[in-house]
């Protein structure tokens, strides 16, 4: 009797667990919460969890859908599409019949996915404008998805990390926001008048290889060298002697620690290791360079927002790669990169805007990488590079000037993405060089805005044999006239020309066009 009413008691408390499973919550993606913007003009898909076999409807602005969650709880379904929406309204997800959920708040609009390094990451409250944008940013209708702490994952996630949610645009929050993103999604709100949302993936240090999935950059010659390398350090990696050093590295730190809190002195700096320096990182055997390895970012802060309703993409990173066998093959990689963005949100005219290096004279292959860079924006259709030559800090690799970069990148979409009357965007760009009388005359792709010189004409050079030497430069019409200021030690024709062709740009930067956006640095050697 005993043991017949035990069984009973437990029959009847997993029926309750079984049922309650059955009924559970829906939980869909963490886009799809308050606050949140969705993409206008096209069918949104939305998914999420729920569960097994359930039925599940959501319902947005007076249009539903339905979809069967498969045995696992995983369910997806297209709604819309919606035309632009400036009244905040709910979306409510059923489960079999029932109202499980609402997401209150949601506009219709539209969403660029923001991401790159450190630059693009830079926070508001850091930049020189600050004071002046807080006082401006009641902007109600720009939202933010702000994802929790940055993580490793071993494979793709499904959603986001916990505390990752949208943020509506108010004085009191906008200092946590990326900066270049901020002034980018001012800038389309107040020429677009309709509601915008920027979703926020950038993090420090971080180069092209760790925001792509590995099996797409298999597929593609574009990482043979990177995946190459990349090979050839898990090869070399220990993990248990990793460990071992990074359990030293806390042992003399908390030592150290300890005998400047009983005498002074100077205060230790905490070593750069898991326990102290959060997930990022955290030892695992296939990411031997922790958040820099191939795959390691985009498993956690881009596979749970590919398929969610985007206009473009704007990126802000190419200081990792900027060095060694990344710089090597930074155009293949870029131009793979983009492929591979428009492949996993099936769109292969999706736009790109991306930033050109700024100004920093201590990684002296800034020149190099910048003119890659402009290499991808002249072959990849859809692609648009806003030049920030005149930018930045030559010391430090984190300049506070971001509000102009933001806004080029704001008018570059508004140009050639929005199409825009009245607005253009391209900086002047080297069409072609040719030598007469001794001179080199470059001319430029200036798009009928004009050339002008900015202050004495500085940071231009020519090629007079194997020599190059500082030049003179006069404006005409759409060319730039130069001449070699004075006579060389070895003397023969002029076979090249160069503007900023340095790390260290802004103190130099003096070509721009009439409208004030500067020219982009050239060499006619590397750029033909």
């Amino acid at each position: 009797m005993y043991r017949f009413f035990v069984n009973k008691l437990f029959l009847t408390a997993l029926s309750a667990v079984f049922v309650s499973t059955l009924c559970a919550e829906i939980t869909p993606n963490k886009l799809f919460s308050d606050n949140m913007v969705l993409q206008r003009g096209v069918p949104v898909k939305v998914w999420g969890k729920a569960a097994p076999n359930s039925e599940v409807s959501v319902k947005f602005l007076g249009k539903e859908s339905k979809a069967k969650a498969d045995a696992d709880g995983s369910w997806a379904l297209f709604i819309g599409p919606f035309e632009a929406n400036s009244n905040p309204s709910d979306m409510v997800f059923s489960e079999d019949g029932k109202e499980s959920k609402t997401a209150k708040g949601a506009l219709v609009g539209e969403v660029w996915l923001t991401g790159g390094q450190s630059n693009m990451q830079f926070s508001l409250k850091g930049v020189s404008t600050f004071e002046d944008a807080k006082k401006r940013a009641d902007y109600p209708l720009l939202r933010y998805f702000s994802q929790g702490s940055p993580t490793l994952s071993d494979y793709p996630l499904e959603d986001f990390v916990e505390g990752s949610k949208w943020v509506v645009c108010t004085p009191e929050v906008v200092g946590g926001f990326n900066a270049v993103a901020f002034f980018f999604g001012e800038g389309l709100l107040q020429e677009l008048k309709i509601p915008v949302g920027i979703i926020s993936t950038a993090v420090g240090s971080a180069p092209m290889r760790t925001w792509l999935p590995m099996a797409d950059m298999k597929k593609r010659e574009n990482f043979n060298s990177i995946l190459a390398d990349h090979a050839d350090r898990i090869s070399k990696f220990d993990l248990a002697a990793e460990k071992q050093k990074a359990e030293k590295l806390n042992k003399k730190y908390e030592e150290a620690l300890a005998a400047y809190k009983s005498g002074g002195g100077k205060k230790p700096k905490a070593p750069r290791t898991e326990k102290y320096g959060g997930p990022l990182r955290v030892l695992k055997a296939q990411f031997p360079e922790g958040h820099r390895s191939p795959q390691a970012l985009f498993n956690t802060r881009i596979n749970p927002a590919v398929g969610y309703a985007i206009k473009g993409v704007l990126w802000y990173e190419a200081e990792a790669d900027a060095y060694g066998v990344s710089l090597e093959t930074l155009s293949e990689q870029f131009e793979g990169f983009i492929d591979i963005y428009r492949t996993l949100w099936k769109n292969p005219k999706m736009p790109f805007v991306f930033v050109q290096l700024p100004s920093y004279g201590k990684v002296k292959t800034w020149d190099i990488a910048r003119l890659k860079q402009e290499m991808v924006f002249r072959k990849v259709p859809g692609c648009f590079m806003v030049v920030s030559a005149d930018t930045g800090n030559d010391s430090d690799i984190h300049p506070t000037d971001k509000e102009p970069v933001g806004k080029r990148c704001a008018l570059a979409a508004l140009d050639r993405v929005y199409k825009v009357s009245g607005t253009y965007s391209l900086s002047p760009f080297y069409e072609s060089v040719s030598f007469k009388n001794g001179s080199a005359i470059v001319k430029m792709k200036t798009g009928g805005r004009g050339l002008e010189m900015r202050g004495s004409p500085r940071g231009f050079e020519v090629k007079v044999g194997s020599e190059w030497v500082e030049a003179d430069a006069r404006i005409s019409g759409d060319s730039v006239i130069l001449s070699p200021k004075s006579s060389p030690a070895s003397r023969g024709k002029i076979t090249a020309a160069r503007y900023l062709f340095n790390a260290a740009t802004r103190d130099n930067a003096c070509l721009f066009n009439k409208d004030g956006l500067p020219a982009a640095p050239f060499n006619t050697e590397i750029i033909k």
